[in-house]
């Protein structure tokens, strides 16, 4: 890996909490240090087939959200139209 700071070689790097041990597990994120400047931080690390089940996630999770949205609006509108005061309730 190369360093963002310097260009040098990063190698991985021990987490030092508990923080970074759980950021690591449920992200794609790796903790590295540079030997050269002595820069630490995380890299995201993808391979190619974790990006492609990314995107899906991603876009299923969009889909979900939209069509909820969608069925939102419909129930909203439904109740609305359901509970106005008709013009001949008087009569």
């Amino acid at each position: 890996m190369i360093c963002p700071k310097c260009g040098g070689h990063a190698h991985r790097s021990h987490s030092r909490n508990i923080l970074e041990t759980t950021f690591k597990k449920v992200s794609s994120y790796k903790t590295y240090r540079c030997g050269n400047c002595g820069w630490r931080g995380m890299i995201q690390v993808l391979k190619k087939d974790e990006t492609i089940n990314r995107g899906r996630l991603v876009l299923f999770w969009i889909a979900g959200i939209l069509l909820a949205l969608a069925i939102g609006a419909y129930a909203t509108r439904q109740i609305k139209s359901s509970s106005a005061p008709s013009a001949y309730a008087g009569e």
